[in-house]
């Protein structure tokens, strides 16, 4: 299902997945589906993504 007008509120104040572009897709009871376009900002010293961009929704 969509996310809710309340998950949307909720999410918008995550300042880290929102800041790095995550997206929610869809959520459910225990369940939420996030997507992330990875950039060059996602990643470390030596070019692999940082663990925490992903898996921003938690």
């Amino acid at each position: 299902m969509k996310p809710t007008a309340e998950i949307i509120a909720m999410f918008e104040n995550d300042h880290f997945a929102t800041s790095n572009g995550a997206v929610i897709e869809e959520v459910d009871d225990g369940y939420a589906k996030c997507s992330l376009i990875l950039k060059d900002t996602h990643r470390n010293a030596l070019g692999v993504v940082m663990g925490s961009a992903s898996s921003p929704c938690g």
